[in-house]
């Protein structure tokens, strides 16, 4: 896990429902990179995404 990664994960606890484009903007990196980091770590069961029609709530469901 980078070290991105865990900052992303110590945000979404303090925050929820944060946006992919907050954290780019953040971190000075493209949209598209923090996709790809949440990916990561939906795929590794560390974090998971619930949607509703109007807004993403995201959940560290696995201590890292």
């Amino acid at each position: 896990m980078s070290e991105r990664q865990k900052q992303i994960l110590d945000i979404v606890k303090g925050n929820p429902n944060v946006l992919q484009t907050e954290l780019a903007e953040r971190f000075g990196v493209r949209r598209e990179t923090i996709y790809r980091d949440m990916k990561k770590l939906v795929d590794a069961g560390i974090l998971s995404r619930s949607e509703s029609d109007k807004k993403c709530t995201w959940k560290v469901v696995k201590k890292f």
